[in-house]
């Protein structure tokens, strides 16, 4: 059986992560001796999620599994290759670098969430043309780009078409309101 423990406090993990949001002891992977993987979350504070879903205590893994820890996607196989078959006390070295050290994975940000729901908002009440159309193309790029802010970028959206319908709402009744006044006043 091989155990790795994942956390951000140096001396008590095998693999050291550099990420505030991860706990200074956060998981466990286990392979056993028939070489079934399984991770345990330490009782961490935000979490361990395998595959996107947040799972406490011991929950078995494939070698397929995505396993994120804070902000951070761990290479967790990499462990496991090479690792030697018992850790000696006090060792921090399963990797050939001498206390690896992972890096948080890239977050995609709100902005673009935000953009759309400001531009949808503003445009709802301005009854803005181009505001309708902003938030309408902030809101679908961000859907396409980024997870986080998903709420805020479908309700930019729904707002921006909704500018986008009442100001040419607006228009036709402005336009049929001046062809009628025109024609009342050619008669």
């Amino acid at each position: 059986m091989k155990s790795i423990k994942v956390g951000r406090e140096p001396g008590k993990n095998d693999i050291v992560v550099n990420d505030s949001m991860v706990s200074r002891m956060h998981c466990e992977f286990i392979m056993d001796d028939y070489g079934n993987y399984r991770v345990v979350d330490l009782n961490s504070s935000n979490g361990t999620f395998v595959n996107g879903v947040r799972r406490q205590g011991d929950t078995k893994i494939n070698p397929t599994d995505t396993v994120k820890i804070g902000n951070t996607i761990l290479p967790w196989m990499n462990y496991f290759n090479g690792a030697p078959s018992n850790l000696s006390p006090g060792r921090t070295n399963i990797m050939p670098n001498p206390q690896p050290v992972v890096t948080p994975a890239p977050q995609g940000g709100k902005g673009l969430s935000i953009a759309a729901m400001v531009c949808g908002i503003v445009g709802m009440f301005l009854f803005g043309f181009v505001l309708g159309i902003l938030a309408t193309v902030f809101g679908a790029i961000a859907l396409a780009k980024h997870k986080p802010g998903r709420g805020m970028a479908i309700t930019g959206m729904v707002l921006g078409i909704v500018a986008l319908v009442g100001n040419i709402l607006i228009w036709v009744a402005v336009g049929s309101l001046g062809l009628g006044l025109l024609s009342m006043l050619g008669s």
